[in-house]
């Protein structure tokens, strides 16, 4: 989290993340891995923490089980990062 916050700091930016083939492990690992959800589709914001909590809950409502991230998210938003409210538009 401090380091996206310190690469953002003072530059409007738009966050856009597509939530598709979402593993339980980052993709940097370099080898196929299977997803753990549906395709959840693909999020815009200008506040980075309220589209990765608009993502997990979206993830948890369709899997109806919990994942990890809340913890993170919590600790971007105590350090200015952004917000974990958010309004979801469905375009």
């Amino acid at each position: 989290m401090e380091y996206a916050y310190a690469a953002q700091l003072g530059k409007p930016n738009i966050y856009i993340t597509f939530a598709m083939n979402i593993t339980r492990v980052c993709d940097c690992h370099g080898r196929e891995m299977t997803p753990i959800t549906p395709d959840v589709g693909v999020f815009a914001s200008t506040d980075p923490v309220a589209a990765d909590s608009a993502v997990l809950d979206m993830i948890k409502e369709r899997n109806r089980r919990t994942f990890r991230g809340h913890h993170a998210l919590k600790y971007g938003e105590r350090i200015g990062l952004g917000s974990r409210k958010y309004r979801l538009v469905t375009l």
